[in-house]
């Protein structure tokens, strides 16, 4: 069988005015993992990345320390449209549920700590009430249209024939989520907690041939030793 190995991009820059970049523990982060897969003495046949600059980086600073082809750009690896699913339903929330006004006061707070809590929890309930739409009417990408594009991805990158192939891919938290979740017939709020759950630049492998494909592991962080490193902002 030939396996994806499916890494979160590494720590980005939470809570700065470019958040779509590596902190300098995210570079560390990549490196790593480049090593670590570098010391496995497999080769690695293909890279793909998402459309973020998170994504290219984190596979750059890998590939520092991994031999391999030039990254292709996917845009299906995209996460999903998180700062518009927060901005449009912050007010409906609020409005059902009061006691989530304190939040958004936080999100003003100068302690990182807990501006980021306020952050994460108001984002995830925003991103559960998304999830339970199966319309598309809003001007962001739909629920359903998000899980079809993370399929078409799936698709694009078992594709390529050959026996023992190794694709490494760099995507999102939430795109990783709904892959494993697509291959464990799991519902859309399980998809949503996988990805919750995945640290930065964690591997996550599927295994596949033609005409199947299985989660092998989830969430593996064997290439950062040291708990300090482990993050998930």
């Amino acid at each position: 069988m030939s396996t994806l190995f499916l890494v979160r991009h590494a720590q980005a820059s939470f809570l700065s005015d470019d958040y779509d970049r590596l902190s300098e523990l995210g570079i560390d982060q990549s490196r790593q993992l480049g090593r670590y897969l570098a010391g496995l003495e497999r080769t690695v046949d293909a890279v793909f990345v998402g459309p973020r600059r998170r994504h290219a980086h984190t596979a750059e600073a890998a590939l520092e320390q991994l031999p391999g082809p030039t990254p292709e750009c996917l845009p299906e690896l995209d996460e999903y449209p998180a700062q518009a699913v927060l901005e449009a339903r912050i007010g409906a929330l609020i409005a059902a549920r009061p006691e989530l006004e304190a939040l958004t006061r936080d999100l003003a707070d100068p302690d990182r700590t807990r501006r980021g809590r306020a952050l994460d929890l108001l984002l995830r309930e925003a991103l559960r009430d998304w999830s339970t739409r199966h319309d598309a009417t809003e001007a962001h990408e739909s629920w359903s249209g998000f899980r079809g594009r993370a399929r078409a991805a799936l698709e694009r990158l078992t594709r390529d024939p050959g026996r023992g192939r190794r694709v490494l891919v760099v995507s999102s938290a939430g795109t990783i989520g709904a892959l494993a979740a697509e291959m464990l017939g799991a519902p859309a709020a399980t998809a949503l907690e996988l990805g919750f759950m995945l640290n930065n630049s964690a591997v996550t492998e599927i295994a596949y041939s033609p005409g199947r494909t299985s989660l092998a592991r989830f969430n593996v962080l064997a290439h950062l030793p040291d708990p300090g490193h482990w993050t998930r902002r």
